[in-house]
């Protein structure tokens, strides 16, 4: 009986975690939207405020009902709880399997229109992109694409809570800044995706399907191929 309510009260805890994440992105990409991206921000909430209404309501969904679940259920079970110190190497190469992982979810759903339905709603915010916006995704999307790339990565790479953190938060800031069109005037730097590339691919769709850390394309010269199907605008 009490292991039962110590593993409860551990699930309990790493939701907190979990919840805090998803907070902590939330209030992160607001600061971005309205300080870094003000212009960009002004413009879509004055020109199509419901589509933004309808973003931050998935992005809420996602980061505060599905990632506090689904980090409860790693943290418990796939996570070193004996040691606390961050490893820096493993931090990279969890980044590295999420970011491929992303990447071949990502490419599919460009690939097979059937497939493209869990991906459009994404892309309704083609013609103006803010930092929040990059979590505003179905719920299908970032579980598949988002979410399982990340279990897959703790489970691949056996690490410690706060190197799976620090991973997660390396990621997540990525994201919000590849979705920032103010930093879209930052250099290249080489095999890293870099904002511009990310607003390239929201404006064709058919290149860099990369995100948020490894420019992926690059290494496996996708941006090459010609065999992309180039979907209708949504």
């Amino acid at each position: 009986m009490e292991e039962i309510i110590n593993r409860g009260l551990d699930y309990l805890y790493t939701y907190g975690i979990g919840f805090t994440l998803g907070t902590t992105v939330i209030l992160l990409s607001s600061f971005m939207d309205v300080v870094i991206s003000r212009n960009s921000y002004i413009h879509l909430t004055n020109n199509n405020y419901q589509l933004y209404a309808t973003g931050i309501d998935s992005v809420n969904t996602n980061l505060l009902g599905i990632t506090p679940v689904i980090y409860s259920a790693v943290s418990c079970n796939l996570l070193d709880k004996t040691t606390h110190n961050i490893d820096i190497i493993k931090m990279f190469f969890l980044i590295c399997i999420h970011n491929f992982g992303y990447y071949l979810v990502h490419r599919t759903f460009h690939v097979h229109k059937y497939l493209y339905r869990f991906h459009s709603f994404h892309h309704q915010f083609d013609k103006v992109l803010i930092p929040s916006i990059s979590n505003a995704v179905s719920p299908t999307e970032f579980v598949v694409a988002y979410v399982c790339p990340m279990i897959a990565s703790a489970k691949l790479l056996p690490c410690n809570e706060p190197t799976f953190l620090s991973a997660i938060a390396v990621i997540s800031i990525c994201n919000l800044l590849i979705h920032c069109p103010e930093a879209r005037r930052l250099p290249k730097i080489p095999l890293l995706i870099s904002p511009e590339e990310h607003h390239i691919h929201h404006i064709e769709r058919t290149k860099h399907y990369s995100a948020s850390v490894i420019d992926y394309d690059t290494i496996f010269d996708v941006n090459n191929y010609t065999n992309i199907i180039k979907l209708p605008e949504t």
